[in-house]
C-alpha cells in the first residue's frame, strides 16, 4: 500500500512533514517555519472521503464513532481527524520517515549532532547505558532513536503506538493495540513492556513515554535492562519536572520516582530552531532532582 500520489508529490526535497486543515488549509516542513502550500483537494468531502479509505486499507478505523485514528502507509505515518464533535473540519498530519536507516553518521553530515556528541552517544550505547531522548514535538526525537537503535548490536525489544523504528532479527517489535469497536481488545505498551521482558532482550526500546508504562520502563532499567526511550520537554531543565508528572499519573510517590530515574544513565536534548540538532546532553543529579549538562 502507497500513500496516494497528490499528497506525496507534495514532499518535496526537505519536507518532512504535511499538515491539512480541513481542505483548503495546507502547511509543509522542511525543518523550519510552516510553509503555506496548494491543497490537493477541492472539498472537505474529498479530503474525509480519502481519510477513511487510507485507514481502512491501513487496517485501522476511521468513522464518525471513531472519528480520530493513527496509522501508517509504506514511511508515512498519518494522524487523521474527521469532521465531528471534537474538529469542525477534516484534518491530517503526515509525517515522512526515510526509506532507508538512518545512521549516527548521516546525522552528522545534516549537522544533528558534532562529532563529540556521535562519539559519546555510540559509547554509551556500547557500554549499555540507558539514555533518555527529550525534545518537543518535531524536533527529531524519533529519528535519534533510531539511529542509536541501528547503533546497538544488541537485541533490541522495541515498543511503538505506531511503527516508526526499523529493526531487523534477532531484535523484534511490537505495537500497542486500541480497543476495537466493543470498546475491548487494547493492549497497552505498559502490557507490551512486560512481554517484550519475557523474551530476552539485551535493550528495551519505547517510543515515547507518556503514561504507565514510564514507571514499567524505570523498573525494568533498575533490574538491570538497558533501555532508550523518548520524552517530550521542551529544555532540560523541565525533564525532571515532566519525569514526575509520569510518575503522579501513575500514582507513584514523588520520591520514588527520583529514585528510579536515577536508573536513567544520559539524558539527551533536542531542539528545532531553524534545523533539528541535539542542542545538550545532560545528567540526572537526585538533590537536587534536576539535569546537569554534560561538557563535551
Amino acid at each position: 500500500m502507497e500513500i496516494p500520489a497528490q499528497l506525496e508529490a507534495l514532499f518535496t526535497k526537505g519536507v518532512t512533514e504535511l499538515m491539512l486543515i480541513g481542505s483548503d488549509n495546507c502547511f509543509i516542513d522542511r525543518g523550519g517555519a510552516l510553509e503555506r502550500v496548494r491543497s490537493p483537494f477541492d472539498s472537505d468531502a474529498e479530503l474525509s472521503s480519502l481519510l477513511i479509505e487510507l485507514a481502512l486499507e491501513s487496517g485501522s478505523r476511521l468513522d464518525l464513532a471513531k472519528p480520530m485514528a493513527d496509522f501508517s502507509i509504506s514511511n508515512f505515518r498519518l494522524s487523521a481527524q474527521l469532521r465531528s464533535a471534537v474538529s469542525t473540519l477534516p484534518m491530517v498530519t503526515i509525517r515522512r520517515h526515510p526509506k532507508s536507516q538512518i545512521t549516527l553518521e548521516h546525522l552528522l553530515t545534516t549537522l544533528m549532532l558534532t562529532q563529540s556528541q556521535a562519539n559519546f552517544l555510540s559509547e554509551a550505547v556500547r557500554t549499555e547505558k540507558t539514555v533518555l531522548i527529550s525534545g518537543a514535538t518535531s524536533s527529531g526525537k524519533t529519528t535519534l532513536l533510531g539511529a542509536l537503535v541501528h547503533q546497538s548490536a544488541q537485541r533490541c525489544a522495541v515498543i511503538e503506538q505506531t511503527p516508526e523504528i526499523k529493526v531487523s532479527a534477532p531484535s523484534f517489535s511490537f505495537l500497542e493495540r486500541p480497543n476495537n469497536q466493543e470498546g475491548v481488545g487494547l493492549i497497552s505498551q505498559s502490557e507490551l513492556l512486560t512481554a517484550a521482558l519475557r523474551m530476552r532482550p539485551d535493550r528495551l526500546v519505547l517510543g515515547e513515554v507518556r503514561g504507565a508504562e514510564f514507571v514499567a520502563l524505570l523498573q525494568a532499567v533498575n533490574n538491570g535492562h538497558p533501555a532508550l526511550a523518548t520524552l517530550h520537554a521542551r529544555s532540560l531543565a523541565e525533564v525532571p519536572s515532566r519525569l514526575l508528572l509520569l510518575g503522579q499519573l501513575a500514582n507513584i510517590d514523588r520520591e520514588l520516582v527520583a529514585q528510579l530515574a536515577m536508573g536513567i544513565d544520559y539524558v539527551v536534548q533536542l531542539e528545532n530552531r531553524e534545523t533539528r540538532r541535539v542542542s545538550e546532553i545532560g545528567k540526572l543529579k537526585l538533590d537536587p532532582f534536576e539535569v546537569v549538562p554534560i561538557e563535551l
